[in-house]
């Protein structure tokens, strides 16, 4: 949807976001989480894409010192908490990233 005059895209939201190898560098899993949430509108979807904390080919490759590893259950959980639905994650098995989409819920701020 283009944005009215005087809207920006923030303030219309969006039907679609996507991260892709970001979550490492979030101080706060949750805080990150119910952002997107609210910038997206109802029924819209994220997908993330990220290397798990329960890899342990990630966790040799990627030191902690800069990356912060969150196992798939702890970002579905996260997903859960910030009010998205539809959570679904499913592992790449030639790279071991992990693919996970979510359907935002009715908690979104822009409809």
């Amino acid at each position: 949807m283009a944005a009215r005059l005087g809207e920006s895209v923030l303030e219309l939201g969006c039907d679609r976001a996507l991260s892709v190898h970001t979550l490492y560098f979030w101080p706060d899993l949750d805080a990150g989480l119910r952002e997107l949430a609210r910038v997206l509108r109802k029924e819209g979807v994220l997908l993330l894409g990220y290397h798990p904390g329960e890899s342990e080919s990630a966790a040799a490759r990627l030191p902690d010192s800069v990356y912060t590893l969150r196992t798939t259950t702890e970002v579905e959980a996260g997903l859960a908490r910030a009010g998205f639905e539809a959570i679904e994650s499913a592992r790449e098995p030639h790279t071991g990233v992990v693919l996970t989409s979510a359907r935002c819920g009715g908690g979104s701020r822009v409809d």
